[in-house]
């Protein structure tokens, strides 16, 4: 390399040298937007920015020579007190002290079983010397990453929720006016948000090109909540992908990035540099474990090691480490028990060393929360108790609360986790719809008896034949028809291939009953040219208004043409050999 870069300073590496490099910093302006100071000559230079790319231009031929975008981390000298304005008027949030950090650390598509197999030295680790709290029975609440960090982030359910056993159905939280992939998000109840106001240093350090936050072509905030985050980083390497000069150069072959020594790196030097600051951080990798069922077991001992190497930095503060859903995709998924694990993320919840012991309120309620049947909505009501009541009591008194009583212009789904959970609840109380909750069992195989049930809606939608085979026939093609109109609806006929039915593929039909005596379908479809999908249509045949779920791995068949975020799932590139 031309130059070097230590200590937070740029040096020339040769005293002649035929060109001339120049550096500038990178900054974020809202979530999906940077911008950029002035170049500047990198002699001796100290960047006082997070992220920064250097270009180095030969004097003689004027090409590009050398270039790269670097990550480091400088602390802010000023971060100025903000106003409360998430609480009622009387609650004395002024005169609440808050001791204790909070550290988010999410896992992207690790289950409770799979952490159990993948990470067994590290949740060893902190259970022995962090006293972590293992939750056995956290239930996902979306199919992806968006709706679980929805609920877990900002308390909100993007989703419609339908409970097959009660018929009931409850619209999402947003409708077409509200749509929250439409609209800037700054007005929503992000908890990150609430953590600032109190004059916490916020950080969102995560792997990914795009966040919950922007995904599918989302808004995201407006304005910058976090003091330091890595999305500028992610957004200027995103840009360079679409570069032919880069896309497949050994620039982005030799950054390694599914390997998170990057963010775990930089979640250390932001904790050792506020360590006279309250810290709220979040923290969210994917690389290594969202494509791959296995990908997070490499990683065990660097994980182990790096909560062994830090222990001091987080004896003050609640270690939260989790996923946000299981593995949701592939040969696995395609079981019961993949099937299960995928709505079971993994949670392990670490108090501050001065409550880990055991006439702690706190440790002695994660205990006996810790076999509970739980929701990511449950998270976020414990992060809140931290904000607010919790802190405000010094982590005693740690009776039911209820959090309504002093949050403004919102209602709080869960329950704080710091608290003991004394009542049994099922998914809908926990605004968990049927399609993913934990605990229905409705596997039921299509018989005669029930084709009686059925036969008259069905041959009022057109139906003269009746037997199992027609019904089958029905839905196999209204499924077919469905997928289709995805791909029209989207216009991406030009580069997504058909979808036609897999005559001798994989076809699963089962049946739930409710308590009104009403019938839903759970299917599951495998088409060509490729794809298994997992859907669910009434007694009548109509498709419910779930999402309909692609369990096959997908990413290698829609690489040659790039389809939008929105579609991909549905596509097939028609490039492919």
């Amino acid at each position: 390399m031309l130059f070097s870069f230590k200590n937070n300073t740029l040096k020339y590496k040769k005293s002649y040298f035929n060109g001339t490099c120049k550096y500038r910093c990178i900054f974020p302006n809202g979530d999906k937007r940077i911008k950029y100071n002035k170049w500047k000559s990198i002699k001796n230079a100290k960047p006082d920015c997070d992220i920064f790319e250097v270009i180095c231009k030969s004097l003689t031929t004027k090409e590009i020579i050398f270039y790269d975008i670097f990550l480091q981390f400088v602390k802010l000298n000023i971060i100025p007190n903000e106003k409360v304005n998430f609480l009622k008027s009387f609650y004395p949030i002024d005169k609440v002290k808050h001791n204790y950090n909070v550290h988010l650390i999410i896992i992207d598509s690790v289950s409770h079983f799979n952490a159990l197999r993948g990470f067994s030295k590290t949740l060893k680790y902190l259970k022995d010397n962090y006293k972590g709290v293992i939750f056995k029975y956290l239930n996902k609440v979306g199919y992806g990453s968006k709706p679980n960090g929805f609920a877990f982030l900002l308390n909100k359910r993007i989703i419609d929720l339908q409970d097959f056993e009660t018929d009931n159905f409850i619209p999402s939280d947003f409708d077409n006016s509200t749509d929250p992939c439409k609209q800037y998000l700054d007005n929503q109840p992000y908890i990150g948000k609430y953590y600032r106001q109190l004059n916490y240093t916020i950080l969102f350090n995560e792997d990914s090109y795009e966040s919950i936050f922007t995904m599918n072509d989302c808004k995201g905030f407006l304005k910058n909540i976090h003091h330091h985050t890595t999305r500028p980083f992610l957004h200027k390497l995103k840009l360079l992908q679409y570069d032919s000069k880069y896309k497949n150069s050994r620039f982005f072959k030799s950054k390694c990035f599914i390997n998170p020594d990057y963010q775990l790196e930089y979640l250390k030097s932001f904790m050792e540099a506020y360590k006279n600051r309250r810290q709220f951080t979040i923290t969210w990798l994917s690389k290594f474990s969202h494509d791959n069922l296995t990908g997070h077991y490499a990683y065990d001992n660097l994980f182990k090691t790096f909560f062994q190497n830090n222990k001091n930095l987080f004896n003050n503060g609640f270690l939260i480490f989790m996923g946000d859903h299981g593995f949701k995709m592939g040969l696995y998924r395609n079981t019961e028990l993949g099937n299960y694990e995928d709505r079971n993320p993994f949670l392990l919840i670490a108090p501050p060393k001065k409550l880990r012991t055991s006439s702690s309120e706190v440790y002695k309620n994660l205990m006996f929360n810790s076999d509970k049947h739980i929701s990511q909505f449950d998270v976020y009501a414990t992060l809140f108790d931290i904000a607010t009541e919790g802190s405000r009591n010094n982590f005693t008194n740690m009776k039911n609360f209820d959090f309504n009583n002093i949050v403004k212009n919102d209602i709080i789904k869960g329950l704080s986790l710091l608290r003991k959970i004394t009542t049994s609840r099922n998914c809908l109380e926990m605004e968990i719809t049927s399609q993913y909750c934990l605990c229905y069992n409705y596997h039921h195989n299509l018989n005669k008896k029930l084709l009686k049930k059925i036969k008259d809606k069905f041959i009022n939608n057109g139906n003269i034949q009746f037997n199992i085979n027609s019904v089958i026939r029905y839905i196999k093609n209204k499924f077919i028809k469905h997928l289709n109109n995805k791909i029209k609806l989207t216009k991406s006929k030009n580069i997504c291939a058909k979808i036609k039915e897999s005559k001798n593929g994989l076809f699963d039909m089962k049946y739930f009953v409710s308590k009104n005596n009403t019938l839903v379908f759970f299917i599951k479809q495998e088409v060509k040219p490729k794809g298994i999908y997992e859907a669910y249509f009434d007694e009548k045949g109509n498709l419910l208004n779930l999402a309909i779920t692609r369990i096959d791995q997908y990413s290698k068949y829609i690489r040659k043409c790039n389809p939008s975020r929105k579609i991909e799932n549905y596509c097939y590139c028609k490039n492919n050999k």
